[in-house]
């Protein structure tokens, strides 16, 4: 069961896990296997996780969710 809450000062809801990233991140993490990372994110969407961190900047991260996001396969709300 995923639990919530309200970011203070905002009417934003967030999960209070979120997906960590990180080895979604191209040749600089041993390699990304695309369809995997896909898999990933739309199993924590699927139970319920509303927040994913990005530790590194990588260009293949980037492109990875910014096509999912364009596509309207992950929910996009606000970036920080």
């Amino acid at each position: 069961m995923v639990e919530y809450t309200q970011i203070q000062g905002t009417a934003l809801v967030s999960s209070r896990i979120a997906l960590g990233t990180w080895a979604i991140g191209g040749w600089m993490w041993g390699g990304t296997d695309e369809k995997g990372s896909i898999r990933t994110i739309h199993a924590a969407l699927a139970k319920g996780n509303t927040v994913a961190g990005k530790a590194s900047s990588s260009p293949a991260k980037w492109e990875l969710t910014g096509r999912m996001a364009e596509s309207n396969a992950i929910p996009r709300v606000k970036t920080f």
